[in-house]
């Protein structure tokens, strides 16, 4: 029976070298790992602040509510030009008539009928379609 002889011991430089592409392979996973934990935290802190920033917004305009008076006026544009306004109303879901005033919302830019959109002022300070606040703060 034939025994085949034993490997030769590994030389100290092909110890470092082992050594050397197992430190080399755990630095880059480290550095992987470190920028997905800052990435995670990043995500979470913005998560964290819109719902802080929205919820604080919400509670502002549900302990003041306004009506349609006190809504300033530059709040809603009206405009006569029906290539400006789109193609429906999303209140009552009716076209635009020709010569027909229409009312946009400054912070959004959607396009409503001058009766509709005065209609829902007086229930909603939100745009019927976006749902974007149409209640700005007085400044001195």
């Amino acid at each position: 029976m034939l025994i085949s002889p034993s490997p030769p011991p590994q030389t100290t430089a092909a110890i470092h070298r082992n050594t050397f592409h197992l430190t080399r392979r755990l630095w880059v996973a480290s550095g992987f790992m470190f920028v997905a934990v800052v990435c995670a935290f990043s995500i979470s802190l913005m998560f964290v602040f819109h719902y802080y920033k929205t919820r604080v917004h919400d509670t502002e305009s549900r302990s003041q509510p306004q009506t349609a008076e006190q809504i300033p006026a530059s709040a809603v544009a009206y405009r006569e030009e029906i290539r400006d306004c789109g193609g429906r109303c999303a209140i009552c879901i009716e076209g635009f008539a020709e010569e027909e005033k229409c009312g946009v919302i400054e912070n959004c830019g959607h396009f409503f009928h001058k009766d509709c959109i005065d209609r829902w002022l007086k229930i909603e300070s939100r745009c019927p379609l976006c749902r974007c606040s149409i209640v700005f703060q007085n400044r001195p």
